[in-house]
């Protein structure tokens, strides 16, 4: 459809508005208008929840680094982040470690800001563990994104601006796409051909030290955790969580004697091993306790909120 064409559709409708429904546009005073909490630096916040289905033993783990407000360059390096590292982050934490089978780490919107986010699911394993098990992650990242050979970073690159050069397949995307930069204030209609011109415009330093800012640094990095914890029956903890709170993990069914006793001694040790080096890491790399919510809209009628593109 032309631009002509489409405001002439649009000024149709809203004349039948007026004359049929005498519709009127709303006062800017009547619009609501969503803001994000701007997580303070250095200051992590912890919230626990149950989980919503008794009958169900999942934990799962939410922590999220949050960037900051819309802007190119930022959101880019967000993406690149993810892009590189995600690969990786499904190895070490499902294919070895094992945590679950839900596993990701993205870049995610909440409204008008980006974060990069860990989520991991398990039945195993408490989400304190979970969050843990991400922290120590974290270095082997920063590890890669400073030693990655020069053509594997630009074929990263390339991927992610293919990924986002892609034409949307129905028109619902495509006007999906543009109702959220009107909803949100935003108005970038050309944002894909400006995010990937920025993209295309970075260096593997700049990625690397965008992700020890937002994401590595206990004192700049603005990180949120979110724990929900599965209800598990009283001596139902499994393998895992009796290894976890000290004890000997029952023999595998079929086992018995001294190849039984070897079994056990070695599913302890490769479970308390991480465990270990756990609290020494996370005192050493995760920085300050985190303030706990009690109560979720208290603390965030605390917190500063980033200002609205509207």
């Amino acid at each position: 459809m032309a631009r002509s064409a489409a405001l002439g559709f649009a000024e149709q409708l809203e004349a039948q508005l007026r004359e049929r429904r005498g519709a009127q546009p709303p006062f800017p005073a009547q619009l609501q208008d969503q803001r994000v909490v701007a997580l303070p630096a250095g200051k992590p916040a912890l919230l626990v929840l149950p989980g919503p289905n008794p009958a169900n033993d999942n934990s799962a783990a939410v922590v999220a680094f949050q960037v900051g407000p819309d802007e190119l360059r930022a959101n880019v390096l967000a993406e690149l982040v993810t892009q590189i590292g995600k690969r990786d982050a499904f190895y070490q934490l499902r294919t070895v470690e094992q945590l679950g089978y839900l596993t990701f780490l993205t870049a995610y919107w909440t409204l008008t800001a980006r974060s990069i986010l860990f989520i991991v699911q398990s039945n195993a394993h408490s989400a304190a563990y979970l969050e843990s098990r991400i922290e120590a992650f974290l270095p082997t990242l920063a590890q890669r994104l400073d030693s990655m050979p020069a053509n594997e970073f630009a074929a990263h690159v390339e991927e992610l601006a293919k990924s986002k050069l892609e034409k949307p397949k129905r028109l619902r995307e495509a006007a999906g796409r543009d109702w959220g930069e009107i909803e949100h204030g935003l108005l970038r209609f050309d944002r894909v051909e400006a995010e990937v011109a920025a993209l295309r415009a970075l260096n593997q330093a700049d990625v690397a030290a965008f992700y020890r800012e937002h994401v590595l640094e206990p004192a700049s990095r603005r990180k949120l955790s979110v724990h929900v914890e599965g209800h598990r029956p009283a001596g139902a903890a499994g393998t895992a969580g009796a290894v976890a709170e000290g004890g000997a993990a029952p023999a595998a069914e079929g086992t018995g004697g001294a190849a039984g006793a070897e079994a056990v001694a070695t599913a302890a040790a490769a479970e308390q091993a991480p465990a270990e080096a756990t609290a020494k890491e996370l005192a050493a790399a995760a920085g300050p306790e985190p303030e706990r919510i009690t109560e979720l809209y208290a603390w965030k009628r605390r917190q500063q909120l980033y200002g609205s593109f509207k």
